[in-house]
């Protein structure tokens, strides 16, 4: 699946926030997915090694 964001995505590195993700920007993603249900999505961003739950509500997600 790929996930694009809507709204910055932000995380904290040992108590300051960084960008992880970028408005606009389209990521893979995995998901617990029950029917037609998301119940959680972890994205990955290759570059940055990095790879974490994520908010579903600034999200759009589609299926590959």
């Amino acid at each position: 699946m790929s996930v694009t964001f809507l709204a910055d995505q932000l995380a904290d590195n040992w108590g300051r926030f960084v960008k992880v993700f970028g408005k606009g920007e389209t990521v893979k993603g995995s998901a617990i997915v029950d029917g037609d249900t998301i119940y959680c999505i972890t994205a990955r961003h290759e570059l940055l090694d990095y790879s974490d739950f994520i908010s579903l509500e600034r999200i759009e997600v589609k299926m590959n």
